[in-house]
């Protein structure tokens, strides 16, 4: 096996906590199943779990850190809750890549907006309302809709949690590279 793929599978350990466990647990068999050889094995063993642990507690607070940073009014929304919720989603998405905040950001918004037991209810709007934003800011973009199931707007504009179920939608439209992204947020009829 080559460095790089020891690399991945360090990086699994690192970000997968149910594999990482099920590895010092038993390594011989994991490390097979995640094709290293002995020798592979005993290097990943001689790390040790403490310090596997560490590092991947470390990185997760900074994944944390950085998309508390990208979605302000959902890191408001949930309040106290967006730690375990993060922790909740991280499991099930690593991020890779060259903006892989941005892109952690957005599928956290996506899995706020799959969850139906939220509180409060319209957290999926807020995040979804926060991902419109984040898609405009990519190159390339050119445009985005999202329609909400409660009017969204109170919050966004003053922080009240006064929001009613009401419909609305809202448009991202950038009309040429260079030109300033346009946004339109409406209730919905």
């Amino acid at each position: 096996m080559s460095l790089k793929a020891i690399q991945q599978v360090l990086a699994r350990l690192y970000v997968d906590s149910e594999l990482r466990q099920q590895f010092f647990d038993n390594p011989a068999e994991m490390g097979q199943k995640l094709g290293l050889n002995a020798a592979e094995i005993q290097q990943l063993r001689e790390l040790r779990s403490p310090q596997i642990n560490f590092f991947a507690r470390s990185l997760h607070r900074k994944r944390l850190n950085a998309v508390r940073g990208l979605l302000p009014l959902t890191t408001q929304g949930l309040d106290s809750q967006f730690s375990q919720i993060f922790a909740q989603y991280a499991e099930t998405y690593a991020p890779s890549g060259i903006k892989k905040h941005h892109d952690d950001a957005v599928m956290f918004c996506n899995f706020l907006a799959s969850q139906n037991d939220l509180e409060p209810p319209w957290i999926g709007d807020i995040a979804n309302y926060e991902k419109g934003w984040l898609l405009a800011a990519k190159p390339g973009f050119r445009g985005h809709r999202c329609r909400f199931r409660y009017a969204i707007a109170p919050f966004v504009q003053s922080g009240s949690q006064d929001i009613q179920k009401k419909s609305a939608i809202a448009i991202w439209v950038r009309l040429s590279p260079t030109a300033k992204t346009r946004y339109f947020y409406l209730p919905w009829l």
